[in-house]
């Protein structure tokens, strides 16, 4: 992965998803795989589906897999809680790339999962990798992102801002004869919606890429939303928003000649408006959800 996420936004990011998990985990026992079944989970951070799909079938073979150490301990911990050292111990721990499976020999896995894992690394390596390391016949599921309110509204803001402070900024040096360019905002680190039908795209199309690596014209695809719950009030969820945009607002702040907190707070305060005057629905009375995410689980076969 080219750029580690920042563990403290994963933190708050992670719980979300268990809907994700539970389908995944459902979609594994619709494909009548063998009850030893060998699944390699790819860039599973604190080991899910991993742990989810355990639950419901403690029986599978499963190689729990990540690019950070942190992660992976992380994992061991969840799993630990939530099965029990008996069922952990039986779960093979690795820290690896998912572009690189060199570790494991041709025809290896009956199945391989990458819950939203594919918007952030080459998509065209770690196919062909996880293509190479299944048995034949062998199944790859895949989730990513087409909405997210979380990414889009942020970016959305951080480009209005630049917009907004460039025109004058470049109207101030036109009067001095300067460069009048606006240039480009600033774009969030991590880049969610890569894979979307949207502006966001910079990747291209998951079965197009799938194909091209030899999968199966014919793939399943199921398609999921849900809330995201952060049990965080208004304030909260304009906080956490922060964490997201920690690398942005010092690239924006040099090339604006303006302070970084400066910067934030006003952020802060756009994000909160838009919020509350354009989605008050997402108040629940005990708390503030950030939007409703949209994905799709991609089932592929070798």
């Amino acid at each position: 992965m080219a750029d580690a996420i920042d563990p403290a936004l994963y933190a708050k990011i992670f719980e979300i998803n268990k809907p994700c998990w539970q389908t995944v985990s459902d979609s594994l026992k619709k494909l009548n795989l063998p009850s030893d079944a060998k699944i390699l989970d790819l860039g599973a951070g604190p080991a899910e589906p991993t742990a989810t799909i355990l639950a419901a079938t403690p029986t599978y073979k499963i190689t729990c897999t990540d690019s950070q150490e942190a992660m992976i301990e992380k994992g061991k911990m969840r799993c630990t809680k939530k099965l029990g050292e008996e069922v952990t111990a039986e779960v093979n721990f690795v820290v690896a790339l998912a572009e690189d499976l060199s570790a494991y020999a041709d025809d290896t896995f009956d199945a391989v999962i990458g819950t939203y894992l594919l918007m952030f690394v080459d998509c065209p390596k770690c196919l062909a990798e996880v293509k190479r390391v299944l048995k034949p016949s062998g199944y790859a599921l895949f989730t990513i992102w087409l909405q997210m309110p979380f990414f889009y509204m942020n970016q959305a803001i951080v480009n209005d801002m630049w917009s907004d402070f460039r025109v004058k900024q470049t109207a101030d040096e036109s009067a001095s004869g300067g460069s009048a360019a606006l240039g480009v905002p600033p774009k969030i680190v991590v880049q969610p919606m890569s894979l979307s039908s949207t502006q966001y795209n910079t990747k291209g199309d998951v079965g197009v890429m799938a194909r091209e690596a030899g999968f199966k014209s014919a793939f399943g695809i199921t398609d999921m939303a849900y809330d995201w719950h952060m049990n965080l009030d208004l304030d909260g969820l304009v906080g956490v928003s922060r964490i997201l945009t920690n690398g942005v607002m010092p690239k924006m702040a040099e090339q604006l000649g303006m302070e970084v907190e400066a910067l934030h707070l006003e952020h802060a305060a756009r994000l909160k408006k838009e919020i509350s005057e354009k989605h008050a629905d997402w108040d629940r009375g005990s708390e503030w959800v950030w939007g409703r995410g949209e994905a799709r689980l991609y089932t592929l076969q070798k």
